[in-house]
């Protein structure tokens, strides 16, 4: 792979990371933080628990995705651990079930996509684009190795 699109390609992901990734990190953690706070006033509601549940795992995907951004340049795709694949396959599952009430309520005319941008975008979609753009490299780079 050529020095000018291996470039194009880490700049592109870098992008990605701050302006897709990390809003959604962020989100997370203070979804954690605040789960964490209702369950400890409240720790025998089962529907809490339950929260807590669905926010570590979701947090476990993040960690997931930020662990791909720091190995992409040195691993193959046959290489990620199966661990690091379940997280992102239930990411994916998770960004899409987040975000489809929103998307219908676009393609319906409900709401504008100015006004559901934030929730789709924040909510996982942007994660799944770069989810794709860091795939797509790792197998470029590793078609096109010398």
């Amino acid at each position: 792979m050529s020095q000018g699109v291996r470039s194009v390609l880490n700049i592109l992901i870098v992008a990605q990371a701050v302006l897709l990734l990390a809003p959604t990190s962020i989100i997370c953690a203070v979804g954690l933080f605040f789960s964490a706070t209702l369950l400890a006033r409240s720790p025998a509601n089962i529907a809490l628990w339950m929260l807590v549940g669905c926010v570590v795992l979701m947090a476990y995907s993040l960690f997931s995705l930020w662990w791909l951004l720091f190995k992409y340049s040195t691993i193959h795709i046959s290489s990620i651990p199966r661990s690091i694949w379940s997280g992102l396959t239930f990411g994916v599952v998770a960004a899409l079930t987040l975000s489809f009430p929103h998307l219908i309520a676009v393609a319906s005319g409900e709401n504008s996509i100015g006004h559901s941008a934030k929730y789709i975008f924040g909510f996982g979609i942007g994660p799944v684009i770069f989810l794709v753009t860091v795939l797509a490299t790792v197998w470029y780079r590793a078609k096109h190795a010398p």
